[in-house]
């Protein structure tokens, strides 16, 4: 597996705490030039690769064309966007042309959320060739746990942009209708 990524880690989230995990079996290329990646696609035409979003940005611009250039096997990985502003709007126009130049060199979706998957169904993108997809966290085997009452703060943490779309506003409403007063909830997000 090779992974290719504008940059490691965004000094944003290095300043949250996050770091880039070692993954064994993935070599990773990180801030690759405009030649780099051309190599990258001459050599691994066969494999499939995934971009995280269409011609998004400096780098998976530049690696979207090369890819079908090559003819590659090109699937993408994104997730809904905001479409309430005219920004919205805009990019909607913006998918909708992506749909018409490009879908015929896209064989796979992989829409992040309900809402992901509509968005594409709704650009026209063949909805055989879309899959709900998401993202996960991973946690670390700690066995069967017993629940038990307790008396102890529960933490809740939210990563993630703070928008409607995303569901942070309704979580809070559900919470605040819900939930104890035993709970300390962190958000982390722009």
């Amino acid at each position: 597996v090779l992974l290719v990524v504008e940059q490691d880690i965004t000094p944003y989230r290095k300043n949250m705490g996050w770091e880039v995990p070692e993954i064994n079996g993935v070599e990773i290329i990180v801030g690759p030039s405009k030649e780099e990646i051309h190599k990258i696609f001459s050599e691994y035409k066969d494999a499939v690769h995934i971009m995280g979003g269409i011609r998004v940005g400096r780098m998976l611009s530049i690696a979207f064309d090369e890819c079908v250039k090559h003819n590659c096997k090109l699937g993408i990985m994104t997730e809904p966007y905001n479409k309430e502003n005219l920004k919205g709007r805009l990019r909607a126009l913006k998918y909708h042309y992506y749909k018409y130049r490009y879908s015929k060199h896209i064989r796979f979706v992989l829409a992040i959320g309900k809402q992901g998957v509509a968005q594409f169904r709704a650009h026209g993108f063949d909805p055989e060739q879309i899959y709900p997809w998401a993202y996960f966290i991973s946690l670390e085997n700690r066995g069967k746990r017993k629940e038990k009452q307790t008396t102890e703060e529960k933490r809740i943490i939210y990563a993630g942009r703070i928008e409607e779309g995303k569901g942070i506003y309704r979580f809070l409403e559900e919470l605040v209708k819900t939930a104890s007063e035993n709970y300390k909830l962190d958000i982390y997000g722009t």
